[in-house]
């Protein structure tokens, strides 16, 4: 059962490494997963689940042995007909009774989140490889997310077999459902009875696939099934800003408020910029949920009495802050997450809220701290969204942009270095940056304190083999009023035998977050089958090496221009007296948020000639 109780942020996990299909041992088969939903009028409903798992891994044992049944506990109740094992030798192990236990779900507090999503636990015992898990439950859901309409999706990852499962769907004939199935056979069956109706869909001998590393997310290429009552994308916005929109009233409070933040601001966009830096520094990002509150923001003064708030508070309060300065606005549902599947039929199928304000064509995510105005995460660029809506505003699909608008996703990093006569290299560098690369260095730098900048470098020479020592400096991360760049220095003893002869390749220095070498790294695995997220890439690498009395450059290295239908990589080398510059440049255009398994090969011959290019030696 899929249920999306709260809004919040989250980190990507990344898939195991992938292995050949033909080695791969699915951890555990789904023998039998039979689910039910009975469907009420106000879209309240039940839900039956009959399940049995072979566990086939000893890892499998030990990551799976406990069934957890996730369920709200202010809006459902939870009932277990039966649990038990059956031993590869064919014994039965009921689970006792206080190996059934609830415990706190999402909201521990570690990633500032606190709901009243539970777990009730089951605990196995007897277990081994070629043991089976049977447990047989029932959730009542008193209350629906959105009064009077059902939704729900159903995923089936594939990295592990399924050798039969179905889901049913039994609702009152007054309440229209539309269902889209992928890789599920069935449809509509017989009526179970006077003004019902009713759905069975079945999937039958699923193999398992070996997943793979850091590709798109794994429901986005497996079987699934998704049922909605809404009709279309502008009923779940409405749906949402029915009992969202009276939450963002310009009161006086916040009428002051947005007075002192654009005092002295004449210029509306400078305004909306201001009122968002305001938000995403002066509100914390928690997200508290409880009953309705998935759904339902907290009114604007209660959001700044509490100086906290998550994604739905953050759009609200933005929202009441615009309107005070006549600047409309509305609420944007996007998925915030690794899976880029958007579904046909229409349901709120989403984890996340931004804010659009339509006068600027902008789209902006006050609870991403680090990113700038109109700047938004890579993980939203390009998905299907949905505008809420708002007067004068109208609910509708869009895409997000793959891009910040006007303003460049670009690095560039200008080095000057200097081989001294005993083969040591020292030296520093310029980072200027903006964009999608200005906020990931934010993020970047915000994980060190400001004493930590030696490490930083330290981390940095270390992931990428460079030896050495040296030490990186910036501004403050967090504060977006201000243009975010940094600087690194460093010295390299004993980096090259002066006076020669011999070679050595352009030294690197401190890398920069924005390495060109990242792209090796990203696209080392060989062959693909999924998709990957990937984003366009504009980065400059210019690098001047001072050379000491008595060397003399006898060889550079030769030019690289490669060049494919997804990017091109550029390096030119210019000898200067007793100077070096070496020019590198970067450029990627993927046409969308994820690149494809030929997109993918075309960005790893790119990788390799960055690598090719990073090999060659200076003779001297």
């Amino acid at each position: 059962m899929t249920r999306l109780l709260y809004f919040a942020l989250f980190f990507i996990t990344v898939a195991a490494p992938a292995a050949a299909s033909l080695n791969y041992v699915a951890p555990e088969t789904t023998l039998k997963d039979d689910m039910t939903y009975t469907v009420h009028w106000d879209g309240s409903f039940t839900y039956e689940e009959s399940v049995a798992v072979r566990l086939n891994t000893a890892e499998a044992v030990e990551d799976d042995g406990e069934a957890y049944i996730g369920y709200s506990g202010s809006l459902d109740t939870v009932k277990i007909f039966s649990a038990y094992t059956t031993t590869a030798s064919g014994q039965r192990i009921d689970v006792l009774p206080d190996k059934i236990i609830d415990q706190q779900g999402d909201g521990d507090g570690d990633d500032d989140s606190f709901s009243d999503e539970k777990n009730r636990v089951i605990i196995f015992s007897g277990l081994a490889p070629g043991a089976v898990e049977h447990y047989h439950y029932i959730i009542n859901t008193t209350t629906s997310d959105f009064p009077g309409e059902f939704y729900t999706v159903e995923n089936f990852p594939d990295d592990s077999a399924i050798a039969e499962s179905s889901v049913t769907v039994i609702a009152p004939a007054a309440l229209p459902l539309f269902f889209e199935p992928d890789g599920m056979t069935g449809g509509r069956v017989a009526s179970p009875g006077p003004g019902k109706t009713e759905w069975v869909y079945h999937l039958r001998d699923l193999p398992a696939r070996a997943p793979e590393d850091d590709s798109v997310g794994i429901n986005d290429y497996s079987p699934r099934l998704a049922v909605s009552s809404f009709p279309n994308f502008a009923a779940v916005g409405a749906a949402y800003e029915e009992r969202a929109a009276r939450m963002a009233a310009v009161t006086p409070q916040v009428r002051r408020l947005a007075d002192r933040i654009t005092a002295g601001i004449t210029s509306p966009y400078a305004q909306a910029e201001a009122l968002y830096n305001w938000v995403s520094r002066n509100i914390r990002y928690v997200a508290v949920d409880f009953g309705d509150g998935g759904y339902v923001p907290n009114d604007d003064d209660a959001i700044l009495a509490a100086g906290y708030g998550d994604c739905k508070d953050h759009v609200t309060l933005l929202k009441a802050l615009l309107a005070a300065k006549g600047i409309r606005s509305s609420g944007v549902l996007v998925n915030w997450n690794d899976e880029y599947w958007s579904p046909k039929v229409a349901m709120p199928e989403y984890n996340h809220i931004i804010t659009y304000i339509p006068q600027f064509n902008l789209f902006a995510d006050s609870t991403a701290e680090f990113a700038p105005f109109g700047v938004l995460p890579t993980l939203e660029r390009g998905k299907q969204a949905l505008i809420t809506g708002a007067p004068g505003i109208p609910s509708r699909l869009v895409t997000l942009p793959l891009t910040s608008g006007t303003i460049p996703d670009m690095a560039r990093v200008v080095t000057h270095e200097t081989l001294a006569a005993d083969g040591t290299v020292s030296g520093g560098s310029v980072v200027t940056d903006s964009g999608r690369e200005e906020l990931a260095d934010r993020e970047q730098f915000a994980d060190y304190d400001t004493a930590a900048g030696q490490q930083a470098a330290s981390d940095l020479m270390a992931r990428y083999d460079v030896q050495g020592i040296g030490s990186l400096a910036a501004g403050d991360p967090h504060d977006l009023s201000k243009k975010f760049g940094y600087a690194t220095s460093f010295s390299m003893p004993g980096y090259a035998a002066v006076p020669g002869p011999g070679t050595m390749p352009m030294p690197s220095g401190v890398p920069t977050f924005n390495a060109l070498a990242g792209l090796m790294r990203e696209t080392a695995l060989p062959v693909r089958t999924e998709p990957v997220p990937c984003a366009a890439i504009n980065t400059e690498e210019i690098t001047t090496l001072s050379l000491p009395a008595g060397v003399r450059v006898k060889m550079l290295p030769a030019d690289t221009h490669f060049a494919n239908a997804i990017g091109r990589y550029d390096a030119v080398y210019i000898g200067q007296g007793a100077k070096v510059v070496a020019d590198r440049h970067l450029l990627l255009h993927p046409l969308g948020p994820t690149c494809d398994p030929v997109e993918y090969q075309q960005m790893r011959a790119i990788g390799f000639a960055i690598g090719r290019d990073m090999r060659a030696t200076i003779s001297y």
